[in-house]
């Protein structure tokens, strides 16, 4: 009797762990099928400050590069073997303002405002985010749902699983659930700092922190905050005083979640801050002045900020109205996060915005007329070496004639 109850058991054991191999393998051949969509990996290496590192990064079959063309959103097809452009889309939207898109590129936002028709109109101004829904295999959009927010809008920004989104504007941030099936928003709530504007708001790859710069009374300050994952409210940690006047404007973080790098408007530099994993605060290592070529800050506009994939290179751009416009390109040590200056990419024409494709391989840029009439604007893509990070003009395609405000890439898979 105790030798067939035993052979019982055994035989339970054998069936429950036949079954459990089965769905174990069940889940591999799912991962397997699902990992059949993401993008392909490539190893590379980089060399910085005399030290080399191997990185993987994503390969995309096809990008795409949305721009805001004051009108409404372009679309052209960037071919990754050459840099050329194709016109692909082009979609009228009465906003006028930046681009952005949703962690797993399935929505595109256009975050702006709209005006009152005219001086009789007595209808407020509202400002509003246009969300586009993008069709994976053409990178086309569509399906316009209107979010409308309580208060100007300075920055945006999502957690890393697109679960909340970050809006900055005025005084507070407001914090909004993002439905990924419709493209829409729930108000969750807000918080005001204690800021007389917030600006930029960047989130953590980790998804725990969140960043933002802003004016205080006579400062500049960058504010941090403890993100709830499950409810994506947001807790106060710290502010850090930037200085007297300063202006802290767009702020990044690397995508190893190491590092925020804040551009500086008065003071002309990007300070480099390391980011506490455990706490989340901030320490000051680097202050890093911008070059200007020309030699006068007075009339520049620092456009904005970007680092490339594989965190080796960071660029920095400068608009000049009585000068070109001028790109500053600087090597990342892997190890401290620190700046240095590898070229400065001088003589462009007056540029609104530029982005890095998400390969790695190319920046492009928006030119705009500004005001002069009948002038075309362009929007140019340069191939990027590596190692010097120099900027090769590869192709330059005609926009129209109405100021380009920003632009932003995909990577279709």
């Amino acid at each position: 009797m105790r030798m067939k109850l035993n052979k019982n058991i055994l035989w339970i054991f054998v069936i429950a762990f036949v079954s459990l191999a089965c769905i174990w393998s069940f889940s591999l051949w799912a991962g397997g099928c699902s990992s059949a969509v993401q993008e392909s990996i490539t190893t590379t290496t980089a060399t910085s400050n005399g030290m080399t590192t191997t990185i993987t990064l994503p390969t995309y079959t096809s990008e795409f590069i949305y721009v805001d063309t004051g009108t409404g959103i372009s679309s052209y097809n960037l071919d990754l073997s050459t840099g050329k452009l194709t016109s692909a889309q082009t979609f009228y939207d009465p906003i006028s303002g930046s681009l952005l898109l949703d962690p797993l590129s399935k929505f595109i936002f256009h975050v702006g405002r709209t005006l009152p028709a005219g001086p009789s109109d007595p209808a407020p101004i509202e400002f509003v985010t246009h969300s586009f829904k993008i069709d994976p295999s053409s990178g086309a959009f569509s399906t316009s749902e209107v979010i409308v927010i309580g208060s100007p809008i300075q920055g945006m920004a999502f957690d890393p699983l697109g679960k909340f989104a970050y809006i900055t504007g005025s005084d507070r941030i407001s914090i909004y659930q993002f439905n990924s099936g419709t493209g829409g928003f729930t108000f969750i709530g807000s918080k005001e700092p204690g800021a007389v504007l917030l600006k930029f708001v960047a989130i953590d790859p980790t998804g725990k922190y969140a960043y933002v710069s802003g004016d205080g009374e006579t400062t500049g300050k960058v504010w941090v905050f403890n993100i709830n994952s499950l409810t994506g409210d947001i807790d106060y940690i710290e502010n850090i005083d930037t200085g007297f006047a300063s202006k802290p404007e767009q702020i990044l973080i690397d995508h190893r979640g190491n590092f925020l790098y804040e551009q500086e408007y008065n003071f002309n530099q990007i300070r480099v801050y390391r980011i506490d994993q455990t706490s989340g605060k901030l320490s000051l290592i680097q202050t890093q002045p911008i070059k200007n070529p020309y030699g006068d800050f007075s009339s520049d506009v620092f456009a904005g900020i970007a680092i490339d994939p594989a965190d080796r290179l960071f660029y920095s751009e400068g608009i000049g109205f009585s000068t070109p416009g001028y790109i500053n390109v600087f090597r990342i040590d892997p190890t401290t996060g620190t700046l240095s200056l590898s070229n400065t990419i001088a003589d462009l024409s007056r540029h609104e915005s530029f982005a890095v494709d998400p390969a790695g391989k190319f920046v492009c840029l928006t030119s705009s007329s500004g005001s002069s009439i009948g002038i075309p604007n362009y929007i140019s893509v340069y191939s990027v070496d590596p190692t010097a990070g120099s900027l090769t003009l590869v192709d330059s395609l005609e926009t129209g004639t109405v100021g380009n405000f920003s632009s932003t890439i995909v990577g279709i898979k």
